[in-house]
């Protein structure tokens, strides 16, 4: 299992502008079990097989943020922007 004294390969990487309508990105690879997802300014991101991000209810990251979230092969993110039009960058991870 990967920690934090481990290091991560990246497999993958995704890149997007957010706006006030939510946005997914393509589907993470099969084999993807991590994701690392930074990002420029506050947004609401959400994960799924068809995500829809919601502002207040959905996960918020706030601004210069980076969290490595646990995902399953083949979903998607979703972004929205709480303010703004900050960018946010999504890696997928292999151990």
């Amino acid at each position: 299992m990967a920690n934090w004294l481990g290091g991560y390969r990246v497999i993958a990487n995704h890149t997007r502008t957010t706006s006030g309508t939510s946005a997914q990105t393509s589907a993470f690879n099969a084999n993807i079990e991590y994701v690392r997802v930074t990002t420029t300014g506050p947004v609401f991101i959400e994960f799924g097989a068809n995500p829809t991000a919601v502002a207040a209810t959905s996960i918020y990251m706030a601004g210069d943020e980076s969290i490595i979230f646990k995902v399953d092969g083949g979903m998607k993110m979703a972004t929205i922007h709480a303010s703004g039009t900050p960018t946010v960058f999504v890696q997928e991870l292999s151990e």
